[in-house]
């Protein structure tokens, strides 16, 4: 889950009106409100979740060498009973190379994976519908949090702050870029919702 902050300043002059006829409990429910709403936004606006934010294209691009590896020794060999045998002996010392993949067990999954005719990948939809928002809390007298992200496993890969692939960068932007980008829509939603639950409770008293 991302967090991130917004600006209500624009709300600040009624909720400080609000304060002086609404108990605290019941200033801070509608900030919890307007938290939820603004969480129920930015689901909307995550990579793939809605029409309005759908996925990035996709590159289609080969895996660059970007993994530092060694290659294996070569052992030299000798010949015993008509039969060549691998000695202890190194030939030749293993060698940096630049490689697509971070491991040999990586490569080999991957290979694996090819011949099962599960890559190349088709895109099914799971991530951008697996984001959610968190339970709005209370932080401290006025200030409340609301966090939005996705448990899909890989999700960190792709969309993740500091975890994302190498290979998805400058194509899918994290969870904190796509919230920073609709800041402003996401303020507006949040006075929005502040001024119509105000409204609401003060008329009901």
């Amino acid at each position: 889950m991302d967090d991130f902050d917004l600006d209500i300043s624009a709300a600040t002059r009624l909720l400080d009106t609000a304060s002086q006829v609404m108990s605290p409990s019941g200033v801070t429910d509608v900030l919890l409100y307007a938290a939820d709403r603004v969480g129920l936004a930015a689901e909307e606006l995550m990579p793939g979740a809605s029409s309005q934010t759908p996925y990035p294209p996709q590159t289609h691009n080969p895996l660059p060498l970007y993994y530092d590896r060694m290659t294996l020794p070569v052992y030299k060999t000798k010949t015993v009973n008509g039969k060549r045998v691998k000695t202890s002996e190194i030939a030749r010392p293993p060698q940096p190379f630049k490689s697509k993949f971070k491991s040999l067990r990586q490569q080999r999954y991957v290979m694996a994976l090819m011949a099962k005719g599960q890559i190349p990948y088709r895109r099914t939809g799971t991530l951008g519908k697996s984001f959610t928002h968190s339970q709005p809390i209370v932080l401290s007298p006025g200030l409340v949090q609301v966090s939005v992200g996705t448990n899909v496993i890989y999700a960190p890969f792709v969309v993740g702050v500091g975890t994302q692939s190498h290979y998805h960068q400058g194509n899918w932007p994290t969870v904190e870029t796509a919230l920073a980008s609709h800041a402003h829509d996401l303020e507006v939603v949040a006075v929005t919702a502040i001024i119509y639950d105000i409204k609401r409770r003060l008329k009901n008293g």
